[in-house]
């Protein structure tokens, strides 16, 4: 935070105005999910006027969230803080209907007034097309940050927020984030089965080869997933495999870098950051003689508790499991998931050979789609740039400030609702 000054001074507003105080799920705060999701703005390479406008983002009541933190009196002090620009972004965040915005209609907008320049905007009630834009990009980050099921394990939106990235592929405002490229081809289904997988591997023996086989097939088919990755270099230092983990982390600090938000929401980004940086290091460790990766006999299922046992160096709790036949049940769970119909295949599922272990950290790239804007838009895929360009908000500014926010618990369930 104290690298940014502005973004402090409205962090200290919405505590005085109570936002530290006001729920918004999964027993958080409405500060935690504003801070979180202007962090995930940050990490994908978006310059500070879309931070600010993102810490901001539902401040004034949403058609989700109705609860308004602050009011129209109060936006002259928001646009002292933040600047006109992002404070006008956070108000139209609230006042405009989001199914239109994401669904890709823009032509409402010329006739919608959204009194979003009272007070200092006068001739720019409408929303221009650089400003729908950025809206898009922070129902993006909005959804990423707080998707998950009741006790933090993943929830869907990978897929939802690859359709909403479809409205930006002739944007001149918004370089869409670069973990997007590794989603092109991914399904509401896909998504649907990587946790049913995910969660099943997590519940089989630490060390079988059931769950080592269906972490690694999770991590080739589903390449912007760092979670998987980071426990198959757990499996690997409890295999005292050291070159394997080192590996399996860096690909793993690569994707969620990338993703810029934990899939699995159990613990927070900065928690699984800590923890991958662990299981690469030479000695698996925190790097000050304690934390051994080592598992025992005890079943490590649960993120919090790797966290514990590898990072804090706590004694693992976890319950010691039957054995199991593993290469036969193994079999029997791949080929549950095998696709059904057509001719038979050698690859049972997804298009991958039992042997893939070694993924790559990219998938084909979106394939090229008519843009919504126009029929007459030419097509364009949504690439990752390796230089942002400048753009009409500016070019990307430095971090804001790193969020401690992590879920808890160890049970799957539903989504909770995108507010």
């Amino acid at each position: 935070m104290d690298r940014d000054p502005v973004a402090g001074a409205l962090v200290s507003l919405l505590r005085e105005r109570g936002a530290a105080a006001a729920a918004h799920g999964r027993g958080r705060t409405l500060l935690d999910h504003l801070i979180g999701t202007a962090e995930i703005v940050r990490r994908w390479g978006q310059p500070p006027l879309l931070q600010h406008a993102s810490l901001l983002h539902s401040v004034y009541g949403t058609d989700a969230y109705a609860p308004a933190l602050l009011a129209e009196p109060d936006r002259e002090t928001v646009r002292r803080l933040a600047g006109a620009d992002a404070e006008r972004l956070a108000y139209l965040f609230g006042a405009t209907p989001r199914g239109p915005l994401l669904a890709g209609t823009l032509g409402w907008a010329g006739g919608q007034s959204t009194g979003a320049g009272a007070g200092g905007g006068a001739g720019r009630d409408r929303p221009t097309e650089a400003e729908l834009d950025a809206l898009v990009l922070l129902h993006m980050a909005n959804l990423a940050e707080q998707s998950a099921a009741p006790d933090g394990a993943p929830g869907p939106w990978l897929a939802t927020v690859r359709d909403y990235a479809e409205r930006l592929p002739n944007s001149s405002a918004i370089d869409p984030p670069a973990f997007l490229d590794a989603v092109g081809e991914l399904t509401a289904d896909d998504e649907a089965v990587a946790r049913r997988m995910y969660a099943s591997a997590l519940h089989a023996p630490a060390g079988s080869a059931e769950r080592s086989g269906a972490l690694a097939l999770i991590s080739a088919r589903w390449p912007a997933l760092p979670e998987p990755c980071a426990w198959l270099a757990h499996g690997a230092r409890d295999r005292g495999d050291t070159a394997q983990a080192r590996a399996w982390a860096a690909l793993a600090r690569d994707r969620l870098s990338e993703l810029g938000t934990p899939w699995d929401k159990r613990l927070g980004f900065d928690e699984w950051a800590r923890l991958i940086a662990a299981l690469g290091r030479r000695d698996g460790g925190d790097g000050r003689g304690g934390g051994s990766t080592r598992a025992g006999a005890g079943d490590v299922g649960d993120p919090r508790a790797l966290y514990d046992a590898v990072v804090a160096g706590q004694p693992v709790r976890g319950r010691p499991r039957a054995a199991r036949t593993g290469r036969e049940r193994f079999r029997r769970y791949v080929e549950s998931f095998a696709a059904t119909g057509g001719a038979a295949t050698s690859t049972p599922i997804c298009g991958l050979s039992r042997s893939t272990t070694r993924p790559s950290s990219r998938s084909p790239p979106i394939s090229r789609r008519t843009s919504t804007r126009s029929a007459a838009s030419s097509p364009r895929s949504i690439q990752p740039r390796s230089t942002p360009r400048a753009n009409r908000f500016g070019a990307p500014g430095a971090g804001m400030w790193r969020s401690s926010t992590s879920g808890g618990g160890a049970t799957t369930g539903s989504a909770a609702p995108v507010r």
